[in-house]
């Protein structure tokens, strides 16, 4: 029995009783269920004190019940099940700790490591841009800084009102303005119209679609956001938008750019 009760403790400490409460319950248990706290203070060879703090746990654990200084256990089955969620919760939130401290340290160590390798910070080639409403914000900026040409690559171009006014000063300030759809749908005709109006070039891109939005000024700099899911769904995702100035990136996007107008024709019927 003594082997039986010491595993029983270390069992019950595992689920997340302290060592008093686990001597305490373990004993009540194996010895008729309920006792007398005077007497079981001296059963277990606890201190009153260490013997009053464990019982009032005990009580809240919904463990025992005391009643005219009368402990009683509860049945093992009731109160397992009770520390086991306890003990669940406790797991539950650890991991969550865990999972938040090895996201930080992923991010923030992975940049301090590139950049202690590569002598490069990599907010120096990428500044995140805090979300979409910022990024119009950007683009605005950056239309109105163009001076020779301007790229749109945009899948109905929905926020063009937003930049009519920058992009329409642009053009009379002699910039070339390209524009490049992914929809040739009728919604986006009077964009278009509007578009060519202003001698803005616009074609639609006939390649399978991008998840990916960008404007480009001078090719010199670039504003882009890139969807993490489809844009059509009730609520898309996108990561966060980025601004550079970084000449490789905008290399890449410039000539992805020419490649795709290349491969794009004229909008009919608008």
């Amino acid at each position: 029995m003594e082997d039986f009760v010491g595993k029983a403790k270390e069992k019950l400490k595992e689920l997340g009783m302290s060592e008093a409460e686990a001597e305490i319950y373990a004993f009540l248990v194996t010895s008729g269920g309920e006792m007398h706290v005077e007497e079981l203070s001296e059963k277990v060879k606890l201190t009153s004190g260490a013997v009053d703090e464990a019982l009032a746990s005990l009580l809240r654990r919904g463990a025992v019940l005391l009643d005219r200084n009368i402990v009683r256990a509860l049945p093992p089955s009731n109160v397992v099940a009770k520390l086991s969620e306890e003990k669940r919760k406790e797991l539950e939130e650890e991991m969550e700790k865990i999972a938040e401290a090895s996201s930080f340290l992923k991010k923030e160590l992975e940049l301090v490591y590139w950049e202690s390798q590569l002598g490069l910070k990599v907010e120096e080639i990428l500044e995140p841009v805090a979300n979409h409403r910022e990024m119009e914000l950007y683009t605005v900026k950056l239309i109105s800084r163009a001076q020779r040409s301007l790229e749109v690559f945009t899948e109905r171009f929905s926020w063009y009102p937003r930049v009519r006014e920058e992009l329409a000063a642009a053009i009379d300030r002699g910039v070339k303005a390209r524009v490049l759809l992914l929809s040739d749908s009728p919604d986006v005709y009077d964009t278009v119209r509007e578009l060519k109006e202003m001698a803005v070039e616009v074609r639609h891109y006939k390649g399978e679609w991008h998840p990916i939005r960008w404007t480009l000024a001078d090719g010199e700099e670039l504003v882009f956001v890139i969807w993490a899911t489809r844009k059509d769904i009730p609520k898309p995702r996108y990561f966060r938008p980025y601004y550079t100035r970084n000449p490789g990136l905008v290399k890449v996007f410039s000539e992805a750019f020419d490649k795709m107008w290349r491969e794009s024709e004229e909008i009919q019927n608008q």
